[in-house]
């Protein structure tokens, strides 16, 4: 396992040895068992963050795209720059947590489909268009959402 070519997966990894080896790496260290379990606690919520931060740029992601397809032209029209720019930097951040941790792509769809009910609310509060108005389902999968040629940016 390599740390420098899948943050995420090494810190479930070595998070998952530490924890399950925790009474010989105490014995071997010379520490508290109970160290070792915090040290191995704090190397998976390394990997966590990783995970919230794709799930934070993909929220994002989804609702500008919500607003970009579904609101009134005149809406799109206003802020069609800050809202190209919202998307842009979202897919940005997103590609850069992947370069650091590629094994978090295979997550992609489920969490579009796990967030996009938010994202929908989110933008339902915001602009006012009524959440009937969107798709009961993310209507894009992976590929669509991150890039940019359906979206004619």
């Amino acid at each position: 396992m390599d740390r420098d070519k899948d943050f995420t997966e090494w810190a479930d990894s070595v998070s998952y040895a530490l924890y399950f080896h925790r009474a010989a790496v105490s014995d071997a260290l010379n520490l508290p068992v109970t160290v070792v379990a915090q040290v191995s606690e704090e190397i998976a919520s390394l990997a966590a963050c990783e995970r919230r931060k794709i799930r934070k740029h993909l929220t994002r992601l989804l609702a500008h795209l919500l607003k970009w397809q579904y609101c009134r032209p005149a809406a799109l029209h206003a802020r069609r720059d800050r809202w190209r720019e919202a998307i842009q930097n979202s897919r940005d951040e997103i590609s850069e947590v992947l370069k650091f941790s590629p094994s978090l792509e295979q997550y992609l769809a489920e969490y579009a489909t796990d967030l996009y009910p938010r994202s929908a609310m989110e933008v339902s509060d915001q602009t006012g268009v009524a959440q009937s108005a969107f798709p009961a389902t993310c209507p894009w999968n992976v590929e669509q959402i991150l890039l940019d040629e359906p979206w004619g940016f």
